[in-house]
């Protein structure tokens, strides 16, 4: 179900500028006292999240996990994992000048937090952390090991979200291994080059039905979604020879970064269906909302 409301709730928080994960968080659990939302819980902190925890380390603020609609997160047949970065430097291999907007890369989680307070039946998962320097921060060529034990080569640490989505979708497929998941992040940059400003967000899928279900509503304007490519030549790029590592983060491949970004989270899912929204929603500096209705397409298709 999609309403306007919704769409506010997702504009009011994303428009938070703060690289202090704690400033959302209490925002959020302003926003849902006053919707009367209780149905959500905090995950507990002995609760291991390696990525997470990697990609924080250079905050002093650390990083927090949300479980939504709690009560069906075991029984539901769809959960939403929404990407949090509060503020992106690109850790310590930094953006330089081009982190303006990095305050909208929490949009996943945003989005993600407001469709699921207004559909019950519809689990999620969050989390909010900033990728920041200081003395602890992770580095490239790092390994770093999963919940589940596979062993990641850290290519680069401003590919920070696949990081920490991977981290969701794997306490997902603990929590609900039959549930369908669906990672919402503001993830590439490569897909605003694929895809141009504000123009369509890419939905990575191996759901053939999903994909031809886009295409035709796009192709009426009713939408701002397509489908993505897929070839194996992406699943590829992400093999490494580098002892003691299963996979890479990033691959070796020119271009293709979204494509290859997807096949990283798939490594965790294989069914997983993933929108990356990372050319939608910030005009002039501002988060516009967009996204609600998006959701709703791919959570009832």
């Amino acid at each position: 179900m999609y309403t306007h409301k919704m769409t506010e709730t997702a504009k009011r928080l994303g428009n938070i500028r703060s690289i202090h994960p704690i400033v959302i968080v209490k925002e959020m659990m302003q926003i849902a006292q006053q919707n009367k939302y209780k149905d959500y819980e905090f995950v507990d902190g002995n609760i291991n999240f390696p990525f997470i925890d990697a990609v924080s380390a250079g905050s002093d603020a650390g990083g927090f996990v949300l479980v939504l609609n709690k009560s069906v997160i075991k029984t539901t047949d769809t959960i939403l994992i929404g990407k949090g970065i509060c503020f992106d430097s690109g850790g310590i291999q930094s953006k330089g000048d081009h982190m303006e907007d990095m305050f909208f890369d929490k949009l996943g989680a945003v989005l993600t937090f407001s469709y699921c307070m207004s559909n019950p039946d519809v689990g999620g998962l969050i989390f909010l952390a900033s990728n920041l320097v200081g003395p602890d921060s992770y580095v490239p060529h790092e390994i770093i090991e999963s919940r589940l034990g596979k062993k990641v080569f850290i290519d680069h640490t401003d590919a920070e979200g696949r990081l920490c989505l991977a981290d969701l979708i794997e306490y997902a497929e603990e929590l609900n291994k039959s549930a369908r998941k669906i990672t919402i992040a503001t993830l590439t940059g490569a897909a605003v080059r694929f895809t141009g400003d504000n123009t369509f967000a890419l939905v990575h899928t191996p759901d053939v039905e999903l994909k031809k279900k886009i295409v035709e509503f796009a192709s009426i304007s009713e939408i701002d979604l397509w489908p993505a490519p897929s070839h194996k030549a992406y699943k590829k790029a992400l093999k490494t020879k580098v002892f003691g590592a299963d996979i890479a983060s990033c691959g070796n491949m020119t271009g293709g970064g979204s494509m290859t970004a997807y096949e990283f989270l798939a490594s965790f899912n294989k069914k997983l269906t993933h929108l990356d929204i990372a050319a939608m929603g910030v005009q002039d500096h501002n988060y516009t909302g967009w996204g609600i209705k998006e959701i709703d397409f791919i959570v009832n298709s």
